[in-house]
C-alpha cells in the first residue's frame, strides 16, 4: 500500500472535528526511538489535512511504500515508509 492509499483511507471522513493525524519515519530505528519518548528524533513529516495528499504533497512520498503501520491512539497513527522508489 503507497502512503497516498492509506492516507486516502484515513482522511475519508470529512465531518471529523478534527483530522487524524500521521506520523511518517522513513527508517524504522526513528520511529522507535519516539514511541520510547526519545528527544531529538527525526520524524520525516505530519500529515493532518482534509485535502488529498495528492492535491499537496509530492509525488516521491505520495507513491512511498508503507512498510509498518503503529496505531498510536484514535485518530493518530506512525508509518515507515521506505525509501526506495
Amino acid at each position: 500500500m503507497t502512503l497516498s492509499e492509506l492516507a486516502n483511507k484515513i482522511f475519508r471522513y470529512p465531518d471529523a472535528a478534527v483530522p487524524a493525524i500521521v506520523y511518517v519515519f522513513d527508517h524504522e530505528d526513528y520511529l522507535e526511538s519516539w514511541l520510547r519518548g526519545e528527544q531529538d528524533v527525526y520524524i520525516t513529516f505530519v500529515i493532518q489535512s482534509d485535502f488529498k495528499s495528492e492535491v499537496w504533497l509530492k509525488d516521491k512520498w505520495n507513491n512511498a511504500e508503507v512498510d509498518q503501520i503503529y496505531c498510536i491512539d484514535k485518530d493518530k497513527m506512525a508509518v515507515v515508509i521506505s525509501k526506495e522508489g
